[in-house]
């Protein structure tokens, strides 16, 4: 382990990433899950580092239980709840496409090395 990268935070999760050495031998013997990963595969550094990503937005809107309780807590129905909006960055390179919190700890990583 070099040290710890990026703590994300998402609305039901804390992923906390850690920058490694990994030897090729044992990356064959990882199980991830497959549910989270779907590939595991390796990428010379100097080719993410040389492609620029795609940037899209995600936009979040609350979706407010039918329940909530407005009287009680003094607001009306048409309350304007807040939203956010979530970059989502795409790395095309060649074979693979990297995206979603793969491509933002990438795109991390890559600004605090280039530094």
């Amino acid at each position: 382990v070099i040290g710890q990268g990026d703590t994300l935070y998402g609305s039901n999760f804390t992923l906390y990433t850690f920058i490694g050495s990994i030897d090729p031998d044992a990356l064959e013997k990882a199980s991830p899950d497959p549910e989270e990963v779907s590939e595991v595969f390796l990428m010379p550094l100097e080719r993410i580092m040389n492609t620029k990503p795609s940037h899209y937005g995600e936009k979040l809107k609350p979706d407010i239980d039918p329940d909530f309780p407005y009287e009680k807590v003094g607001i009306d129905k048409d309350y304007p709840w807040r939203t956010a909006e979530y970059d989502i960055p795409v790395y095309d390179v060649g074979e693979r496409i990297i995206w979603g919190l793969t491509a933002r700890i990438t795109e991390n990583l890559i600004q605090n090395i280039s530094k």
